[in-house]
């Protein structure tokens, strides 16, 4: 859970969050949202605030940059792990490997808000976060003993990056590098009640092709070290000409809509769609990580790095005193609203807090108590994703939107 204290009680020059928190309600859905809201000019003087503004946009991509670093680093660490494990096959060292997967994919989702539109991970995100894989093109999977890639030689001649990523087609199903090839290929389908998958580490050993499997791991490994590697250089201070540099350079209002397209959309297609997915059948095959089952955690850091967004944190990072939160700029057009927006997060954390049995035992039909709770969450999401519209709105943002 999340029991970082909110970096907002440091904001220079603001005391507004004395304002009352608003408890969250259920709003309609996103259609009735957007033609019952009434759609409201700037609240600031933009002109006015300026000063105030780039400080905003600078913070944001010093975000960037710390939420980056730290989700490359993480899979940079889970690529050694593979290859300790690989080195030296053991149930323990595999188990490390399982540990690492689930850092490395945790940081990244603290990144989740960050994928604005036209920003390098919008369009990288579907190499490395497309789901759901299809395990029978992977590997063996129930009552498929001799499936996928690992075996079949004709779809993958020879186990290189570059055929790799040509299989991958994320719009057609099929899914074949980024964290959640890499979660099976660790994990195994899920066939218990009281956690994840648990794939024998002797698949790398002694199970038929367990050479090529290996291969498929640490080049699946790789890939993502590097995909999340060109993230973070992306958005690197010293690097010269990066898509920082051309962040920074663009007008205000366009560098904020790109701030608020991502986090508009995490609220909505991302966060809220994974959660009414996986309620909607009660399906463990619909929740986003369904071979480790660590679905609610994911959620949690996503709402965690939406939060720091807002807050100017990020890992590895100390907020400066003459820093400008991105919710302290609200606050000057609507202090209740910002109010609201960071009470917002801090609810369903909360809400999310108590839960610590397997997500896919709490999604099942029977379990309504759970998943009560959870349309409760998604709801929260539902309203969240209004206020940050307002929010925008407020600012003289147009919406954009980042890819799903």
């Amino acid at each position: 859970g999340f029991t970082e204290p909110s970096t907002l009680m440091t904001m220079n020059r603001r005391t507004w969050l004395r304002t009352t928190s608003a408890s969250l309600l259920a709003w309609p859905g996103l259609a009735g949202l957007s033609s019952c809201r009434k759609k409201e000019g700037p609240k600031l003087d933009l002109q006015a605030y300026q000063s105030d503004i780039r400080k905003v946009i600078k913070q944001h991509a010093e975000v960037c940059a710390s939420a980056y670093r730290n989700a490359w680093q993480k899979a940079d660490g889970l690529k050694a792990q593979i290859e300790l494990f690989l080195a030296q096959p053991t149930a323990q060292s595999f188990g490390t490997v399982r540990e690492s997967w689930t850092q490395a994919l945790l940081a990244y989702m603290e990144t989740e808000g960050l994928r604005g539109f036209t920003t390098p991970a919008d369009t990288m995100h579907r190499r490395i976060q497309a789901w759901p894989v299809d395990p029978e093109k992977l590997d063996i999977a129930p009552g498929k003993p001799r499936s996928g890639i690992v075996y079949d030689k004709n779809a993958l001649p020879n186990v290189t990056p570059e055929r790799l990523v040509a299989l991958h087609r994320p719009s057609t199903g099929d899914v074949f590098i980024g964290f959640h090839a890499l979660e099976f290929l660790i994990y195994g389908v899920d066939l218990y009640d009281d956690g994840g998958g648990y794939r024998a580490y002797t698949d790398y050993t002694k199970e038929r092709e367990s050479s090529r499997r290996a291969r498929i791991l640490q080049e699946l490994a790789n890939l993502l070290s590097q995909d999340l590697k060109q993230l973070s250089d992306a958005w690197h201070p010293a690097q010269q000409g990066n898509y920082r540099a051309q962040f920074m350079a663009k007008a205000s209002t366009e560098a904020l809509q790109i701030i608020f397209s991502g986090l508009i959309s995490v609220c909505s297609n991302g966060l809220e769609g994974k959660l009414t997915r996986a309620l909607a059948s009660g399906d463990q095959r619909d929740e986003v990580c369904n071979f480790s089952d660590t679905s609610l955690q994911a959620i949690r850091h996503a709402l965690i790095g939406l939060q720091k967004a807002f807050s100017g944190a990020a890992p590895g990072r100390v907020v400066a005193g003459e820093e400008q939160p991105l919710l302290s700029l609200i606050a000057l057009a609507d202090p209740t609203l910002a109010a609201n927006i960071d009470s917002g997060f801090t609810s369903m954390l909360a809400q999310l807090e108590p839960f610590d049995e397997p997500f896919d035992q709490l999604i099942k039909k029977e379990n309504a108590s759970a998943r009560s709770s959870l349309n409760s969450v998604a709801a929260a999401l539902e309203k969240q994703h209004g206020m940050l519209q307002d929010a925008a709105r407020a600012l003289g943002v147009r919406r954009g939107q980042a890819s799903a």
